[in-house]
């Protein structure tokens, strides 16, 4: 604790600002301001110490400097430093990210003590009229069409249909469970897949082969890729594939009327299923159109709003960004991330750079957007907070096991900056013309 230490009354300090919203510290006082730093470090250490002719604990304070000559002075300096650090930012009120690098300029005894903070903060942000650019953003009528009531039927109706085993050769509309592999995609490794033939989740090419296979045949062909396929490294090559059918079902879909209708749920016939799926898609619609308008807005006052962005916030987020696609590229694409850049034709570093103007852009906008929800004011209630924390940790079996995984802090910490954040959009998509 640096409690016991007086403020460091006569410290002179001088603050410079750097490129990227970092700010420089150049601090120096008199050595006999250490005085109450070195009397505090003596006496901790002389109570671990064990000194011939004395008592373990009772030695001089001038003695056990002497003894501990070598790093003594370092550690004493090390304390100063962080209570001059302290009472500097607080003095200035300074908003801080990340911790300080320091760097030692001049430290010998019974001279004055120089040393320099470098520090990254949050900068000070000169925001346009955001009400008045709000309200020049226009919503967009949303509207639901009756072929997407139909899509959407054909999708519940597919959720709910009966599957029998099939003896006989496959067709289109059939399910098929499969094995394939090749040597020229990812050396040969064996892929399973479970698909409804003819509804493209292969290659047309490669689904056109299984039709007319039947269970346990295997079979051998070659497909050759397009050229706008995603993985750039396989466009326009061709591949030979080995492939087994496993399993094959016939599909029979359930009849759409009345009483299939009343079958699913809480509906009196199939018109008032038709409603409540129109209902679902129409909110569905209205909720990411506000989404647009939040973004929109958004954007035009970014672009109206110029600071530098902290370089500490760039990188955290740039790291994050690119730990967020290494673990999506292989569950999305089903390739490895190193695949995924030979494809690009991209070394880590090129995408880091690619990546830059994306990070930057959203780093700027979470910047402007704590600004506003600053100045108006707009804050999560406690309620609010708890019932969104409650409903996450519905996620694990226990308490004890939330406990485990789970910093209840930082957790409501999280809560309270999104809860904040969506409803400062809110505020922001209000002054929107309405449709």
């Amino acid at each position: 604790s640096f409690a016991a230490c007086p403020p460091i009354i006569f410290m002179k300090f001088e603050i410079k600002n750097l490129p990227e919203s970092q700010k420089e510290i150049l601090v120096k006082f008199e050595f006999q301001e250490l005085e109450p730093f070195i009397k505090k470090k003596a006496k901790e250490k002389g109570k671990e110490m064990e000194i011939k002719g004395f008592r373990k604990g009772k030695a001089p304070e001038e003695l056990v400097q002497f003894l501990l000559h070598e790093n003594f002075l370092e550690e004493v300096a090390e304390e100063a430093v962080r209570q001059a650090y302290s009472e500097i930012i607080k003095q200035k009120k300074i908003e801080v990210l990340g911790p300080p690098r320091v760097e030692i300029i001049r430290l010998a005894p019974n001279n004055p003590f120089e040393f320099k903070f470098t520090i990254c903060v949050l900068p000070d942000i000169q925001l346009p009229d955001y009400k008045n650019i709000a309200s020049q953003v226009k919503r967009r009528k949303v509207s639901v069409e009756e072929k997407e009531i139909d899509q959407t039927l054909k999708w519940i109706q597919k959720s709910r249909a009966k599957r029998y085993p099939k003896e006989e050769p496959a067709e289109f509309g059939d399910f098929l469970e499969i094995t394939w592999s090749s040597p020229d995609i990812e050396k040969g490794r064996e892929h399973q897949e479970r698909i409804i033939l003819g509804e493209s989740h292969l290659l047309p090419d490669f689904e056109k082969e299984l039709l007319g296979m039947k269970k346990g045949e295997e079979k051998e062909f070659q497909i050759t890729f397009p050229h706008d396929y995603f993985n750039q490294a396989l466009a326009s090559k061709k591949a030979q594939i080995k492939a087994k059918v496993l399993r094959i079902e016939k599909i029979e879909l359930p009849k759409i009327d009345d009483n299939w209708a009343r079958s699913l749920g809480k509906f009196k016939d199939l018109q008032d299923l038709k409603n409540s799926i129109k209902e679902g898609i129409e909110a569905e619609k209205k909720q990411i159109e506000s989404q647009r308008v939040q973004g929109e807005i958004l954007e035009r006052i970014s672009k109206e709003t110029s600071f530098e962005i902290p370089k500490v916030l760039i990188e955290v987020e740039l790291a994050r960004t690119l730990k967020e696609l290494k673990g999506n590229i292989p569950q999305l694409l089903g390739i490895s991330f190193s695949e995924y850049l030979k494809g690009i034709k991209q070394t880590e570093e090129d995408l880091k750079k690619s990546l830059l103007p994306e990070v930057r852009a959203k780093v700027k906008k979470f910047l402007i957007l704590r600004e506003i929800k600053k100045r108006e004011n707009i804050q999560a209630e406690e309620e609010e907070i708890k019932r969104e924390a409650d409903k996450f940790l519905t996620r694990f079996r226990t308490p004890k096991e939330a406990e485990q995984h789970i910093d209840p802090e930082a957790l409501r910490e999280y809560i309270r900056e999104r809860i904040e954040n969506q409803k400062t959009l809110e505020f922001l998509e209000s002054f929107a013309i309405k449709e």
